[in-house]
C-alpha cells in the first residue's frame, strides 16, 4: 500500500480480540447491550485509544465498531466516492463482473481510508470464510457493515458482500494488466 496508512491500534485490537478467541456466532446480530460501555468504547476509538476489551461482551464491541463508524465524521469513504459503490446495487453479486470494478474503486479512496477498509474486510471476510462456526456469511456482514462502513443505505450491500467474498482479489496490490 505504499505505507501512506496505517490502521488505528483500536481497531486491530477489536479485530483481533474475534479473531484470536471471543465468541463470535451472530456477534453483529443487534442484541441488547450495555448503551454507556458501547459509548465509552466509541469514546476511546475517537481519541485512538486501544480501550479493555471484556471478553464476556463481545456484542458490546461489536455494538461499539459498528455505531463508531455510522457515526465517524467524516465518513471512511467520502461520499464522492461512495456514489461509485452504490451505482453497483442490483448487479449480479455472483458475476465476474463486480471483483474487477470494486478492485478498480478501492483504489479511488484516499490511502488512509482504504488501508483501514482493506483491514476491515479481511476480518469481515475471515469471519464470513468461517460461516459455519460464525452463523454469518459475507451477505449477513454486507447488509450490517456496509451502511455504517459507507454511511449510506442499503444499496450498499452487493458492493460489500462482494468485497468481502472476493477480498484477496480486490485488495491485491493495484495492476495496470487488471481487466
Amino acid at each position: 500500500d505504499g505505507g501512506g496508512g496505517e490502521v488505528p491500534a483500536w481497531l486491530s485490537a477489536c479485530c483481533d480480540f474475534f479473531v484470536l478467541g471471543a465468541p463470535v456466532k451472530k456477534v453483529f446480530a443487534r442484541q441488547a447491550e450495555d448503551a454507556a460501555q458501547v459509548n465509552a468504547l466509541v469514546q476511546a476509538f475517537n481519541a485512538n485509544q486501544v480501550p479493555p476489551l471484556d471478553r464476556s461482551k463481545p456484542h458490546t464491541v461489536a455494538q461499539a465498531m459498528l455505531k463508531y463508524y455510522a457515526t465517524r465524521n467524516p465518513p471512511l469513504v467520502s461520499p464522492d466516492v461512495t456514489k461509485h459503490f452504490l451505482a453497483l446495487a442490483g448487479k449480479d453479486a455472483k458475476g465476474s463482473e463486480l471483483p474487477n470494478v470494486l478492485h478498480k474503486l478501492v483504489y479511488d479512496v484516499n490511502e488512509p481510508a482504504r488501508v483501514e477498509l482493506k483491514h476491515i474486510m479481511n476480518f469481515l471476510s475471515t469471519i464470513a470464510g468461517d460461516h459455519e462456526a460464525t452463523r454469518m456469511e459475507a451477505l449477513d456482514l454486507a447488509t450490517v457493515w456496509g451502511m455504517k462502513l459507507f454511511q449510506c443505505n442499503s444499496n450498499i450491500t452487493t458492493a460489500t458482500q462482494v468485497m468481502i467474498e472476493h477480498y484477496d482479489f480486490i485488495f491485491a496490490p493495484k495492476s495496470s494488466n487488471r481487466t
